[in-house]
């Protein structure tokens, strides 16, 4: 599938529709018109070498970073960029779990987890009903016996659950997940992504996942799209894009 066309065979509505992004750092176009669709209730994945722009977007799409032009849109057309940064999670049903977890490290897990909570209180209109705290231990029953330890002194898996419980507890329709695998073991990871599909599934949300593990993501993706030094090469499913010659001996090694 050529880049050009990165909606074909997305018969899913969009969530978040990107428009020719672009995103500089100074010198550094970290982003060159960018556009693609991120399908309502699936799972999309951004594939990319360090630095090759996967982060901004989610930065881009939370206000985090500055877009230079182009558009962000909901699949209603509203226009994220009208709106700050602070603003965007509430209005727009965002939940974003940053790279490096993000957790207060001196609270204790159950505080962080109330910040999740506060955040579904402030959200505007009728969004995804937002799961209680027993619902989220449902879904990470290693967390339930740390609620009262302090978040700094969990395993890096536990802390991850923390992190994407805080963010389901915000209630987003939409889940923006940066590199949730760094620094965990493979079986661990699989145990999070494999509790955290289950739920996405059940309730219909929308996953945006940024992730350098390629056989993680073309597992569990329904949409793939690689980018190199911010440009859009490839977008399709997993087997569209694993079937790609030259995309799979650039990411994935040439194949015998």
């Amino acid at each position: 599938m050529a880049a050009a066309d990165v909606t074909a065979g997305q018969e899913a509505a969009p969530a978040l529709r990107l428009t020719d992004v672009d995103v500089r750092f100074g010198p550094i176009h970290a982003l060159q018109r960018v556009s693609l669709d991120v399908p309502r209730g699936r799972v999309t994945t951004l594939i990319g070498l360090n630095g090759a722009g996967k982060s901004t977007i989610l930065k881009a799409i939370t206000g985090l970073v500055r877009v230079q032009s182009g558009r962000i849109e909901t699949g209603a057309g509203e226009d994220l960029l009208r709106w700050p940064a602070h603003g965007r999670g509430a209005r727009f049903g965002l939940a974003y779990v940053p790279e490096g977890r993000g957790l207060f490290a001196r609270m204790t897990t159950r505080d962080n987890l109330r910040f999740g909570s506060a955040a579904a209180a402030r959200r505007q209109g009728e969004r995804s009903a937002a799961p209680t705290l027993p619902e989220v231990l449902e879904i990470f029953p290693r967390i339930r016996d740390r609620l009262d330890s302090v978040a700094g002194n969990l395993s890096g898996g536990e802390q991850q659950m923390v992190s994407i419980a805080r963010a389901l507890l915000a209630g987003g329709d939409i889940l923006l997940l940066d590199e949730p695998s760094i620094g965990l073991a493979p079986v661990v990871i699989e145990d999070i992504v494999s509790r955290l599909l289950g739920y996405v599934a059940r309730r219909g949300l929308t996953i945006l996942l940024v992730e350098q593990k390629t056989d993680l993501a073309l597992k569990i993706a329904d949409y793939v799209h690689i980018l190199d030094s911010g440009v859009l090469r490839l977008s399709g499913t997993p087997d569209e894009v694993a079937g790609n010659r030259d995309i799979t001996d650039m990411y994935f090694g040439r194949q015998t």
